[in-house]
């Protein structure tokens, strides 16, 4: 069963470990790959997504030593990652290991620096062909300048995979446009979902994640009403699955809005105004709460499925 309090409380008390003691972490887990009637099997899906450097081997290391998954005998739940293993494994061999999951019906933790149609195939196949539980954790920062200082500092540290990342703010923003389409999208099929920003804090260099937006288990959604959160939620996230609507033009106080500058107010004055953003924020909630699934995924031939279980996609949409 996915435990929200203990991941909400795990996020409460998130350790910033450096790259080579994550990698440590990840690796020490990845050991027990083998031991499979060890693992949980209560057919859930923990899926972690963000652009490189948002900090998602950091949570997963947190995960394992904070006891969401990892340190009970028969509670296990696996990182399915051909580069988090104690020994080489290819690509062929993640699959079968995902297959041989799946036909017991046991829970895994996949991650990805991009959240393309690809991965919300992959998402959309667990929960309508195999039944299974989706867990999504997305993770962001401020700004992608913040991601690439993140990567430098993995790479400083002897981390993992820096060599494989391109260290450019235009490949990063890309990939921030791709999964905040992609999120909305996938967020009905997701029986449980945190978006987290993962703040970097400039006097000691460490992270502190904040909540976002979270959907409960119960299919309430909630959100952080700070302004600052919410406005960057609603722009960098929400705004990018909406038509923009026309502004409107009536008269308002000055107290109830933030008004643009360069307006004289008087008591006959017309301003350009918008909704407030929690009245925008909760609009676009109360759609998402509605949005049904498709069953599109049960009829998939043997290829569609193996295409989707090796990321990539069930093929020509």
């Amino acid at each position: 069963m996915i435990d929200e309090e203990k991941i909400l409380s795990l996020i409460e008390n998130f350790q910033p470990y450096t790259s080579a003691e994550t990698t440590s972490i990840i690796l020490n887990y990845a050991k027990l790959k083998n031991n499979i009637d060890r693992f949980r099997d209560d057919k859930t899906v923990y899926v972690l997504v963000g652009p490189s450097g948002s900090g998602k081997s950091t949570l997963i290391a947190n995960m394992y030593e904070n006891n969401v998954f990892g340190n009970s005998e028969n509670d296990f739940v696996p990182f399915i990652n051909r580069h988090f293993t104690d020994k080489s494994m290819s690509l062929a061999q993640e699959i079968a290991f995902k297959n041989e999951l799946l036909s017991k019906g046991k829970s895994f933790m996949i991650e990805s620096a991009k959240f393309d149609e690809n991965y919300s195939d992959f998402i959309k196949l667990m929960k309508i062909k195999y039944g299974y539980k989706i867990c999504l954790i997305y993770l962001t920062k401020w700004h992608p300048q913040e991601n690439i200082s993140m990567v430098q500092k993995r790479k400083r540290e002897g981390g993992h995979g820096s060599k494989q990342v391109e260290l450019s703010e235009k490949v990063i923003s890309e990939m921030y446009v791709v999964d905040s389409k992609n999120l909305m999208e996938i967020m009905p099929y997701c029986d449980s979902c945190f978006v987290i920003n993962n703040e970097t804090q400039t006097k000691n260099k460490q992270t502190k994640p904040i909540i976002l937006l979270q959907k409960k288990l119960n299919g309430e959604i909630v959100y952080d009403k700070e302004f600052r959160s919410a406005n960057f939620l609603y722009r960098k996230i929400l705004k990018a699955n909406i038509k923009r609507k026309p502004i409107v033009v009536r008269k308002c106080k000055l107290a109830n809005y933030r008004i643009k500058s360069g307006f004289k107010l008087t008591s006959q004055s017309y301003v350009y105004i918008q909704q407030p953003l929690t009245t925008r924020i909760e609009a676009i909630l109360a759609k998402l709460k509605n949005m049904p699934i498709s069953d599109d995924m049960l009829d998939l031939t043997e290829t569609e499925i193996e295409r989707i279980l090796k990321g990539q996609g069930k093929g020509k949409k």
